[in-house]
């Protein structure tokens, strides 16, 4: 079995860390973040968009992070839906881009 891999999401001035395997899927963590954003919102419905920095590419639901060549210590960013079909501007810092 591969080991874990720590990915940080970042909103914001808001970052989560969250620890999952390569082969979970796109939907699985998100739905770790709905998780985490629920225990500080009462909107636990939350919309989500997860945004590769690289890209930006919006990361599709049924697939594997392994599919976007997520590595251990990567960084993503999520974007709040604000709107049907509308999102959150997501503002990514060239500090964050990195070669993992």
């Amino acid at each position: 079995m591969d080991p874990p891999l720590f990915i940080r999401v970042k909103r914001k001035n808001q970052t989560f860390c969250f620890l999952c395997n390569a082969s979970d899927t796109v939907l699985s963590l998100k739905q770790k973040i709905k998780n985490a954003v629920a225990q500080h919102s009462q909107d636990a419905n939350v919309q989500l968009q997860l945004i590769h920095p690289d890209g930006p590419t919006v990361l599709d639901d049924e697939d594997k992070l392994v599919e976007y060549e997520i590595k251990d210590n990567s960084v993503l960013h999520v974007a709040f839906g604000i709107a049907d079909n509308e999102f959150e501007t997501v503002d990514v810092q060239s500090t964050d881009l990195q070669d993992n």
